[in-house]
């Protein structure tokens, strides 16, 4: 019987053998290679997310599209930044010097607020970001963009010297070059996010040194009605107008004066606080005068009764006032608030009043409102059937002669104002 055959086996080279620590470095590479890919797409996305919101602004002041710039521009923060800025040009030493020549800039005229008010409109802010268009006499205050300028093209990507991020990722900066003969420094758009990127800063040329008298409502606007003295700086009023012919509507800005008085009640001729705030739109022209007290008749079923004045010109364009739909309670000059509880009834023609819900849940949240919040808003309607809001700043004064009235009105009871029933 043969011997079984052997079995030969080569053997394997040494330099096939796998290296588990050569094995383990790729992997490390793969994976480090990964997460820089990961990084680099969310930084693109992230930096793509920023610039295509300055690109809907941009796109929104184009088209006038009034949701585009709500969604894209804090008016508050915007407003607020760019008032500063006024204010400190105005009092800082070269801003009080004017030139001789220049009668349109008389010296002082430059610390005017109701200039600065008007140029601090939603429709001049709005003229500022669409064409860049400033001088040292400050920037267009004009009315709404029609549609023939719409047609007009916005400033030219070739304006932007610089966008993208500045101090952080959260802060993404635009540099658009302004359209002026005596600037040279850029306008600086700031976006911040706060789960959304929108536009919260806008900073003028620093070689800006604007002299914004020329920017003072006409004289005859200024004559056909007389403004009210303004007890505090900053307590501002604004009307905004439904047009039909044009989306964004008309916006007319003014002052309001806080007081408080004794008045008369309706119940047996009782003094009662009161607060009355009066208002003046020069430019529409518009008077309204809004009275706060407290409802001493206890045959109706209100805490607190607004009453709410109009004074329109008989020949104006809408004619009187149809109807008041409330009043709001406003976290800022631009944001709709909430309504106070209560029903509203007209009195007479333009003479309204609102009483407000005596109701214990109701009451309580009245009046946390009318604390809390820094403006009041009146929607209304005109005669002819177009719709606005007027919006009331509390300021300085309003906020005290509202807390001062809130005091008194819960240290002294119903009963005690009130004249006993025969």
């Amino acid at each position: 019987m043969p011997p079984p055959p052997e079995i030969v086996t080569e053997p394997r080279p040494i330099g096939d053998a796998p290296d588990p620590e050569r094995a383990a470095r790729k992997a490390r590479r793969r994976r480090f290679r990964r997460i820089i890919g990961v990084v680099i797409l969310i930084g693109l996305a992230w930096t793509a997310w920023a610039a295509g919101s300055f690109y809907q602004l941009r796109d929104g002041l184009q088209n006038a599209d009034p949701v585009a710039l709500e969604r894209r521009i804090d008016w508050r923060s915007v407003v607020q930044g760019l008032r500063e800025d006024l204010q400190a040009d105005a009092t800082s030493p070269e801003g009080d010097a004017t030139d001789s020549n220049d009668d349109a800039a008389p010296a002082g005229a430059s610390h005017d607020s109701s200039t600065i008010d008007a140029l601090l409109s939603r429709q001049a802010v709005i003229n500022l970001l669409r064409s860049a268009k400033l001088d040292d006499r400050g920037w267009k205050t004009a009315r709404p963009i029609g549609r023939e300028r719409r047609q007009e093209r916005v400033f030219g990507w070739e304006k932007i010297r610089y966008a993208f991020f500045s101090g952080g990722p959260f802060e993404f900066r635009v540099d658009v070059s302004p359209d002026s003969d005596k600037m040279r420094r850029p306008l600086i758009l700031l976006f911040t996010w706060h789960g959304d990127w929108r536009l919260t800063r806008v900073f003028l040329p620093s070689d800006a040194e604007m002299k914004v008298a020329a920017q003072t409502p006409s004289p005859r606007a200024v004559s056909s009605i007389s403004p009210q003295p303004v007890a505090h700086e900053g307590q501002r009023a604004a009307l905004f107008e439904e047009n039909l012919s044009d989306p964004q509507g008309k916006s007319y800005t003014g002052s309001v004066a806080w007081r408080t008085e004794e008045t008369p009640s309706s119940v047996g001729g009782v003094s009662e606080v009161a607060v009355t705030a009066q208002v003046v739109i020069p430019e529409r022209p518009l008077k309204m005068t809004m009275t706060i007290r407290r409802n001493l008749d206890k045959s109706l079923p209100s805490s607190h009764v607004i009453e709410v004045r109009f004074d329109l010109p008989s020949n104006g364009p809408t004619g009187s006032v149809k109807d008041v739909l409330g009043v709001l309670m406003k976290p800022s000059e631009e944001i709709a608030g909430e309504q106070l509880v209560g029903n509203h009834v007209k009195v007479s023609s333009d003479n309204f009043l609102i009483g407000l819900s005596a109701s214990e849940a109701d009451m309580k949240r009245n009046l946390q409102a009318l604390k809390d919040n820094p403006w009041f808003g009146i929607p209304f309607v005109y005669s002819n059937g177009s719709r606005a809001v007027l919006a009331i700043e509390k300021g300085a004064a309003g906020e005290k002669s509202i807390t001062e009235a809130l005091a008194r009105w819960s240290t002294t009871s119903i009963s005690q104002s009130a004249p006993a029933k025969q």
